[in-house]
């Protein structure tokens, strides 16, 4: 979906005259991310299945785990009015870390080539020229951070919640019987 999703968007690394050269780097960074967050999502989704019970369950459990990841990772609630306590939970978001990184790579040190209006003091204003600084502080991602760093972060995660399902398949899932009989009969 990237290749499709990317140049529609006009991002960093396409406008609408072609393929700009120096920023395509932009763009293969931008489908890595969005390859090791899916697999992270994935191994996160086989773990809440097999410490479920049953299908629904599994599929209810990891509805929810997902919705407060989007939640919490900055997308749908701006981290300027979360709580602390809820503020420290965004960085256990692997939805967080690929946000960040994705918004890290497109905006930080670039020119944003399209003009937002707005309405200061009761009249309309048109803001031109903007910077992607402007874009990162209003999303609440930290300006200081690379990519890299959030793409380290992404990876942990991932590999720990590898390690997390492996531990549950190895240990607590038990095939063709509900998870409480397995653990009554061990």
């Amino acid at each position: 979906y990237s290749i499709i999703f990317y140049p529609l968007m006009g991002l960093a690394g396409f406008n609408i005259s072609g393929v700009d050269a120096q920023s395509l780097p932009r763009f293969g960074i931008f489908v890595a991310i969005g390859i090791l967050y899916s697999v992270a999502m994935g191994i996160q989704a086989m773990f809440l299945a097999s410490i479920s019970p049953s299908a629904g369950t599994a599929t209810l459990l990891a509805s929810i785990v997902v919705l407060f990841e989007v939640l919490l990772g900055g997308f749908l609630i701006n981290p300027a009015s979360m709580p602390p306590a809820v503020l420290a939970l965004r960085n256990l978001s692997p939805f967080n870390h690929a946000f960040c990184a994705m918004c890290l790579n497109e905006l930080k040190d670039s020119p944003v080539p399209f003009e937002v209006s707005v309405e200061l003091q009761g009249t309309w204003q048109s803001l031109s020229d903007l910077d992607g600084s402007t874009f990162l502080a209003a999303l609440g991602v930290d300006q200081n951070a690379t990519v890299l760093q959030h793409v380290s972060v992404l990876w942990l995660q991932m590999l720990g919640l590898a390690w997390l399902w492996h531990i549950s398949t190895a240990y607590w899932f038990v095939p063709m019987s509900r998870w409480r009989r397995g653990m009554i009969q061990r």
